[in-house]
């Protein structure tokens, strides 16, 4: 559970810390796991200090759900780059098991924005969400080389901003760890357009 608070002291995984104190708050992405794994989603947990305690302040967001799947789930990834005051991209991921019991981890990206955050509903942080925007293709991704490992993976274990490129530091087929890269002002243009469409669907 979270570190020094009896809040959900169910297991829980996918723990990052934003890198900015929030409202003179630690905050923290984690994921509760409770119930079963179709249930699983990333929440949003505040502290006075980074190691706790925590309390948790319910979930932030789900996973997209697709017919082809049996069952999906949600969690976070690499610590959120800060793109502006209060804005956030988040790296996450997304599980997803078949029908035949296989697995595929794909990877999200998240616009966070604090800026009139209604902590008492966490689900108002998310201003738009890229899903499935790299996925498992290469031989890496596709093909764990032991028994024990998980193919079909893409897993975002951390991520940096240099010279206007998003790399990221990712485990592909849960045993090697791959690096990639992207254009970041591209990937912030399809969150913001995301958000311009909600606004005009409101708006409406």
């Amino acid at each position: 559970g979270l570190s020094g608070t009896d809040a959900r002291p169910e297991s829980n995984k996918d723990g990052v810390l934003f890198p900015d104190r929030i409202d003179g708050k630690t905050v923290m992405l984690h994921r509760p796991m409770t119930d079963d794994i179709d249930t699983w989603q990333t929440a949003i947990a505040v502290a006075d200090r980074p190691e706790g305690p925590f309390t948790d302040l319910g979930s932030v967001h789900g996973p997209e759900r697709h017919a082809q799947y049996m069952k999906s789930w949600a969690g976070a990834g690499a610590v959120p780059i800060k793109i502006g005051p209060g804005r956030y991209v988040s790296i996450e991921h997304t599980g997803n098991f078949f029908p035949d019991g296989r697995r595929k981890y794909v990877l999200d990206a998240f616009l966070y924005d604090f800026n009139g955050w209604d902590p008492s509903r966490p689900e108002t942080l998310v201003k738009a969400r890229l899903d499935d925007f790299m996925r498992p293709e290469t031989d890496f991704e596709v093909n764990g080389p032991f028994p024990e490992s998980v193919g079909n993976v893409v897993f975002a274990c951390g991520a940096y901003v240099h010279d206007g490129w998003l790399y990221l530091v990712y485990g592909g087929g849960d045993s090697f760890i791959l690096a990639a890269r992207m254009r970041f002002d591209t990937l912030i243009d399809a969150l913001e357009k995301r958000v311009a469409h909600q606004e005009a669907v409101f708006a409406a």
